[in-house]
């Protein structure tokens, strides 16, 4: 089990969810809710949602989508060891795992380009590109002299769990959608997570765009987005059919 630090006022903002989830039995594969359905749809480091039959939307935007979905597993396990312990694979359960742009990497690069994308003169630009540089790197050195991994780097890790939440087992398909022109995530970072994924035994597929910016791709080809959305969720449904 990866560990992946998660800090106090993460935790809360993410109680809520939690305590949604657990009313309904999400906490452990043994007690999730026959003929329920649960698809998670994370948003670059920005945004995710869980959409199931009973929980019509639950959406948070505090936190990094890909990082809320780890600091969610994290919460639910800590819950669900105090109920009981072990781990059974929910085949049962029809769920996939959308990854929209994401995960990211933890480079310098990166991180100034997230704080950096929307300015558009380039006489402010640029300035704050420098100092935004010299802050992270200095973050970086500083965790680095403390021994601390990234942020990124753990969440990335921790995205590879078999049971990553309750319902997601080692047969719930994974979703990769991203852009060879994403400015904020090098879409090379995310087809290597979607191969080491694939190597680990995962049901993988991936939606690859050309020309899309982040997490545009569902603005610019919808009917494309959706159909693949509806192609993960069409393998969700047979996988769990099959282990029924």
């Amino acid at each position: 089990m990866t560990s992946f630090h998660v800090s106090p006022r993460q935790r809360a903002l993410l109680s809520p969810v939690a305590d949604v989830l657990e009313s309904l039995g999400y906490i452990n594969p043994e007690s999730v809710p026959s003929g329920s359905s649960v698809l998670v749809h994370a948003f670059s480091n920005g945004r995710f949602t869980v959409s199931s039959a009973s929980v019509p939307l639950v959406d948070s935007c505090h936190q990094g989508g890909a990082a809320q979905v780890v600091t969610l597993s994290d919460v639910l396990k800590d819950r669900a060891a105090k109920r009981t312990h072990g781990h059974k694979d929910s085949y049962d359960v029809p769920s996939a795992l959308i990854l929209d742009s994401a995960p990211g990497d933890s480079s310098i690069g990166s991180a100034v380009a997230a704080f950096t994308i929307t300015i558009r003169s380039p006489f402010i630009r640029y300035p704050a590109m420098f100092i935004a540089w010299l802050i992270f790197a200095s973050l970086f050195l500083f965790h680095a002299l403390l021994g601390r991994k990234r942020q990124m780097e753990e969440v990335t890790r921790a995205l590879q769990r078999t049971h990553l939440l309750p319902w997601i087992g080692e047969a719930t398909p994974r979703l990769y959608i991203y852009s060879k022109r994403d400015a904020l995530i090098p879409y090379t970072t995310v087809a290597q997570h979607a191969a080491e994924a694939r190597a680990l035994g995962y049901a993988v597929d991936t939606e690859v765009f050309d020309k899309t910016m982040h997490v545009a791709h569902m603005r610019s080809d919808p009917d494309r987005y959706w159909a693949a959305v509806q192609r993960v969720w069409r393998t969700a449904t047979d996988a769990a059919a099959s282990h029924s």
